[in-house]
């Protein structure tokens, strides 16, 4: 056993990242004569030509995505560096970039929500806000208006459905216009073909009918009066009119001269070009500013760095450096993740399901197939949110704990941790991806409480946004005082970002009884 940890020890301080770091290091020693760990860092920093040298080296590997980030990032923290350094750039300033480059393949949540690194502390984003136009050119925001009064705001102009009176059992000249539910009729205005009688009136007795109107314009129908009548001996009425489609007027009669009232369902012809959809949109700015830097430190007295170099071979520096980059990647996971809780919290719940893991009394089925309904589960709380917010353009991202991950079925994992490093640097999630109603993307991280699925739409447009996280810079220095050992010398490592909340299209499906109990069997421990 010691043999393994000894080797997995030596496996992690010669891991590819620090080995690209010394060959870095090795680069500049050779052609410009420079060492990058130290206080030469400050020459590389000040000269755009090495800095670029610099970036290349240390994100070699990277994908296209991540490289763009990171040069974003490197690029404010060096700006930062430079400005924010009374006395010069600190030589443990030459150990910002590699924790920038560990901290940031360290960051899971990255992942979940847009990341958007920005060059400045205080900024504005502008983002699209699409609207439709009523008859009276009053704005109705999308989708809120779609969803609240989708017949005024998409359909053509409606005629009304309250109940038009009948005079002597027949209903003569009825003017249709004057039934319209959007203003006077305009000139050109015509009724629309396809118009129907949905419910008559008969003796006090209202019956749901389905008459149409013919290609002759004429009204025919039977009303079944002994679906509803108690005196099964009254025979069935028969229903006449017509419609005069030009002028808008409506005739009805019954063959018994019952009739009281009748029903319509219709619309005003959009032939004539009176009306249509109006849509637009406003461009709207929020103006953003990221706050003062959060900070961790570290004592790192001489003698500690010398007896731990002696004894051990170890760079007690960087070591507490490599701790750093690990409690800041987790803590900036940690506030995405409460912010999407408090993001969730502000909708009400308003998509919230739930899954038993447990099956249901009397299943006989394998429990794979019952676990087959919690992918059912999750493309119902997509659709829901995308027929509410009529967003088409994008995909759900899907956020849990490595145990209530798992039990999705059929997740096609492209990055395990067990197994994968993320360009020669140990991380502690996973990424994935599952198809079904919609695209998604899965996340699992054991910072997530287990007990529930996080899922939310993420655009694939920049016409509208759910989330962001907008990192601004970390950076090392070495000229702070201790907190709690002011004597004592020690470096800090800040950091500063923000998230934004503008549209929370986001659900939440809480997990129940996932204690593996459905793989469980009883075992005979008296008979091994």
């Amino acid at each position: 056993m010691s043999v393994i940890y000894r080797d997995e020890l030596q496996r992690r301080r010669n891991d590819e990242f620090s080995n690209r770091l010394s060959e870095a290091q090795e680069f500049f020693a050779q052609k410009y004569g420079t060492n990058i760990i130290g206080r030469d860092i400050e020459t590389v920093f000040a000269s755009t030509n090495l800095f670029e040298d610099y970036k290349e080296k240390l994100l070699e590997g990277f994908d296209d995505n991540s490289t763009e980030d990171l040069e974003t990032l490197m690029e404010s923290t060096r700006t930062q560096c430079l400005t924010e350094s009374v006395a010069g750039v600190q030589p443990y300033a030459s150990l910002t970039m590699p924790l920038l480059v560990k901290l940031w393949a360290r960051l899971s949540m990255k992942y979940a929500i847009p990341t958007e690194p920005v060059t400045k502390p205080a900024f504005s984003v502008a983002f699209m806000l699409p609207y439709m136009l009523d008859a009276d050119g009053n704005k109705h925001y999308l989708p809120e208006a779609i969803n609240k009064n989708p017949e005024t705001m998409v359909e053509k102009t409606r005629l009304k459905a309250d109940a038009i009176a009948a005079t002597d059992g027949k209903i003569s000249a009825y003017d249709l216009f004057e039934n319209k539910t959007l203003g006077d009729p305009k000139k050109g205005d015509t009724i629309d073909r396809k118009f129907t009688i949905t419910e008559v009136t008969l003796d006090g007795t209202a019956y749901p009918v389905n008459i149409v109107l013919d290609i002759n314009r004429r009204l025919y129908g039977t009303v079944d009066t002994n679906a509803t009548a108690t005196d099964t001996t009254l025979d069935d009425d028969i229903i006449l009119g017509s419609v005069d489609l030009e002028n808008g007027v409506l005739n009805v009669v019954d063959m018994m001269g019952k009739l009281e009232s009748v029903k319509i369902l219709g619309w005003v012809s959009s032939e004539s070009h009176n009306t249509a959809v109006n849509v637009s949109f406003d461009i709207s700015r929020r103006d953003i500013e990221i706050g003062t830097g959060t900070h961790i430190e570290a004592n790192v007295p001489l003698e500690l760095l010398q007896d731990v170099k002696a004894m051990y071979q170890v760079d007690g520096a960087a070591e507490v450096v490599d701790i750093m980059s690990n409690v800041s990647a987790q803590k900036v996971d940690l506030d995405i993740i409460s912010f999407l809780e408090k993001a969730y919290a502000g909708t009400n719940a308003a998509y919230a399901k739930s899954f038993d893991v447990y099956p249901d009394t009397g299943y006989h089925m394998h429990p794979k197939e019952w676990l087959e309904g919690l992918k059912t589960v999750i493309d119902f709380v997509a659709q829901s949110m995308k027929n509410d917010y009529k967003s088409y353009d994008g995909y759900f991202v899907i956020v849990g704990n490595p145990l209530d991950t798992m039990i999705i079925p059929n997740v096609n994992w492209t990055f395990q941790n067990v197994s994968d490093d993320m360009n020669g640097i140990g991380v502690t999630y996973s990424l994935g991806a599952v198809s079904g109603a919609n695209r998604y993307s899965v996340i699992s991280s054991d910072l997530i409480q287990q007990g529930a699925l996080t899922i939310f739409l993420v655009p694939t447009t920049d016409k509208y946004k759910t989330f962001t996280y907008y990192p601004y810079s970390f950076n090392v220095v070495n000229n702070y005082l201790n907190t709690r050992m002011q004597n004592v010398p020690s470096i800090m490592l800040t950091r500063r970002y923000t998230m934004e909340e503008f549209t929370p299209i986001i659900g939440k499906i809480n997990i129940y009884n996932n204690d593996a109990t459905i793989y469980a069997r009883d075992v005979d421990t008296t008979n091994p």
